[in-house]
């Protein structure tokens, strides 16, 4: 049986919280926003880049597919391919400070989170805001990526 009792309680408290309005605060200042994930996290992105697109003025783009993970993969490493695709996705960016990066994850350890936390500490060193969606509390990571 899943129990999700209380999960109003605990929703309420995440959105209500200074890091959740923060990160509001990131989203809004952001025109071009990248979102992605590992496992069944890159199905999520994909979907909420789209959602985002379309309910939004904001410019948001996912990896989106096993084709794009396999083909950077290929010529990088499973750690490091997220931060490719963000420097391809971003080589035009003329100003990356109104660029968000927001990593979605529900496991902190393994190579997995490691390829998340590795993309988003080079959106940081590149000037992009960042935020680490998790399901847990990461540890190790850097203070200036918000993590929630």
């Amino acid at each position: 049986m899943l129990d999700i009792e209380n999960f109003d309680k605990k929703f309420k408290s995440i959105v209500s919280s200074h890091k959740w309005k923060r990160f509001q605060e990131m989203y809004n200042s952001c025109d071009n926003i990248f979102i992605f994930g590992h496992g069944g996290n890159m199905a999520i992105a994909d979907h909420a880049a789209i959602d985002m697109s379309r309910l939004t003025s904001k410019n948001v783009m996912a990896p989106g597919s096993g084709v794009t993970a396999a083909a950077i993969i290929s010529d990088e490493s499973f750690e490091t391919w997220i931060a490719k695709w963000l420097e391809f996705r971003t080589k035009y960016e003329s100003d990356m400070s109104r660029c968000l990066a927001i990593g979605l994850s529900c496991s902190t350890t393994g190579k997995s989170s490691n390829c998340l936390v590795n993309a988003l500490e080079w959106a940081k060193n590149n000037g992009m805001k960042t935020c680490l969606l998790a399901a847990q509390e990461k540890e190790n990571i850097d203070d200036s990526i918000l993590s929630i």
